[in-house]
């Protein structure tokens, strides 16, 4: 009887008030865990939030689409986000085409509202020698210089003046840009982006490019005959020691002297 009293007895009142307690936390519990469990299904707010945070990040550093297939990349999210469903390529091919139009409806806004614009214009060849033609729009937004690319164009015929024209046309109607508002082209010095801004926006707005210009000058300069042979001779040299690992390494010695 003596180990009866020892041994507090908890009253069956008590165990009805923690009864009531416990479940409401275990429902609690169970209700949380579907509540997150559906924010990272395909339609949840998790999932979606993620998913358009992976497409600014590839628009943002210029990623691959292919980033979300990479087992490194599905590793760190299976890491960060278990419940985190990565998506396939074309979904966020598909992603980007849509917030590329809606952020191209925000922008032609923006231009419709400032009164000048001036146009940086190239034309650029990819590793597989495809050629583009690159439109940049800059001007003046709250005394601060804005700078977008506007188009980067796949460029198929002939690249004559009169074609290069027709396509800086074209880019400028989609953007909504009249010739009355852009004040300035700059370019390169090709004869025929030259002859393209000539019969675009005539000679007053085009400015050449001053580092092209500096560049030609120096190529220029190099054709002259002892320049020229100071650079054959320059060139021998580099080719001997590139050729030779003793002669490399005594380089790299006398360098460290």
């Amino acid at each position: 009887m003596s180990g009866n009293k020892d041994t507090p007895m908890q009253s069956p009142a008590t165990e009805i008030e923690a009864g009531p307690s416990t479940l409401k936390r275990t429902k609690s519990s169970i209700g949380s865990s579907f509540a997150k469990i559906s924010a990272y299904a395909s339609d949840g707010n998790k999932n979606k939030e993620i998913t358009q945070n992976i497409a600014e990040m590839i628009c943002r550093d210029s990623l691959p689409f292919s980033l979300v297939e990479g087992l490194g990349f599905k590793k760190l999210m299976k890491t960060v986000a278990p419940l985190y469903k990565v998506p396939c390529r074309n979904t966020i091919t598909d992603l980007i085409d849509t917030k590329y139009e809606e952020k191209k409806t925000l922008v032609i806004q923006k231009l419709r509202l400032v009164k000048n614009v001036s146009l940086t214009i190239d034309e650029w060849k990819d590793l597989q020698l495809r050629s583009f033609l690159g439109v940049t729009v800059h001007f003046i937004e709250n005394f601060e210089m804005k700078s977008i690319n506007i188009a980067c164009e796949p460029l198929h015929d002939n690249h004559t003046g009169e074609y290069l024209s027709e396509m800086i046309n074209k880019i400028c109607d989609v953007w909504g840009l009249s010739h009355d508002k852009i004040v300035s082209i700059t370019t390169d010095n090709g004869s025929n982006i030259v002859k393209a801004i000539k019969i675009t926006f005539g000679r007053s707005k085009h400015i050449r490019c001053l580092a092209h210009t500096l560049n030609l000058v120096v190529d220029n300069s190099v054709n002259i005959p002892e320049i020229k042979l100071f650079l054959d001779k320059v060139r021998k040299i580099v080719t001997w020691f590139h050729q030779s690992a003793v002669g490399a390494e005594e380089l790299r010695q006398t360098q460290t002297l």
